[in-house]
């Protein structure tokens, strides 16, 4: 019963056809421009093969690992000498990463090619779970965050997924944001 009962679970991702692998770039070789350069035509070449729907690439893919991080929330009140800032898993992805692993867009848009240089690096994907605890009765899209810090620079959301399993299929979603 507990296996049937895991088969019919939605995981918040599609794990059927999906190829993952690790790659990674020495960053004493290769530069953050060199590294993106990189995987840009990496994933161009995967997605000419025949069969390949999406391609993308990600620093952490479902249920294989934690980066955590803290967030500031603009115009966030100060919280209580007793209330900790929680740890937000913090995942770097290229464009068509929710097409790749089936994730579910709730409002706004995903991470795009835009997105990639520029005054776009500044855009951000949250979960819902990180929406409805940030901004519980508001829309979440244009909202800003940012590292914790004045001098690091504004994040603007601009899209809200669905919460997947990440930290395992019996376990709840925390915060999620990403870049």
């Amino acid at each position: 019963q507990a296996f049937r009962s895991l088969q019919r679970m939605d995981p918040g991702f599609r794990g059927e056809n999906v190829l993952t692998y690790d790659l990674s770039l020495p960053r004493a070789k290769y530069t953050n421009d060199q590294q993106i350069a990189f995987f840009e035509e990496h994933l161009a070449q995967l997605r000419t093969l025949p069969g390949v729907k999406a391609a993308s690439a990600t620093t952490i893919v479902p249920l294989g690992g934690h980066s955590g991080t803290f967030f500031a929330i603009e115009n966030e009140p100060p919280r209580a000498k007793d209330e900790q800032n929680p740890v937000v898993l913090q995942r770097q992805v290229f464009p068509a990463y929710d097409a790749a692993m089936g994730l579910t867009l709730l409002s706004g848009r995903f991470i795009a090619e835009e997105d990639m240089r520029g005054a776009g690096t500044n855009s951000v994907v949250v979960n819902e779970s990180f929406a409805k605890r940030n901004w519980p009765s508001q829309d979440a899209i244009g909202k800003r965050i940012r590292y914790p810090g004045p001098d690091n620079p504004w994040l603007t959301v601009v899209g809200v997924v669905k919460d997947e399993k990440h930290y395992g299929l019996d376990q709840p979603m925390r915060p999620g944001v990403f870049l």
